[in-house]
């Protein structure tokens, strides 16, 4: 299944989000790199997203280096984490979701399609994808909420 930002919300399975909660903590143990890498790669393959990035959207090269990059890659990691945190609530999840789906529309004016072309880069890196490009759709599609309104 491609990761999609449209509705209708796809629903994760109860095995889903137990295979979800089960391989997240490999995953997250290296939280840092793990964003990191996910984060350069992005701004790779989409050099213009950069500008959506204030304190680091000049800089080009050595970003992997930088303590803003790797700031705000942690940032986005955590986003997931505390996704994964609401699986078994998700009333709390579409809230977050909604919060940050606010913010990212009128505050950071990011483009929402880059919402899922990040989200693809992240599920490449992880084994057992399906569920994981659920998650990541439900995620792109409320991230994408505030947009649609």
């Amino acid at each position: 299944m491609p990761i999609t930002d449209q509705r209708p919300l796809p629903t994760l399975s109860e095995g889903e989000k137990k295979a979800i909660k089960e391989s997240w903590p490999q995953i997250y143990q290296n939280f840092e790199q793990t964003s990191l890498d996910v984060l350069i790669e992005f701004l790779q393959k989409f050099p213009e997203a950069q500008d959506s990035f204030p304190k680091f959207s000049a800089k080009k090269c050595h970003l992997e280096q930088d303590n803003e990059v790797k700031w705000q890659a942690s940032r986005i990691i955590n986003a997931v984490n505390a996704v994964v945190g609401h699986l078994d609530n998700e009333v709390a999840m579409k809230q977050y979701l909604k919060e940050l789906s606010v913010k990212h529309s009128s505050e950071f004016q990011v483009d929402p399609k880059m919402f899922k072309e990040l989200s693809a880069i992240f599920v490449s890196t992880i084994r057992g994808k399906a569920a994981y490009e659920k998650l990541f759709s439900i995620i792109c599609t409320l991230l994408r909420s505030s947009y649609d309104e």
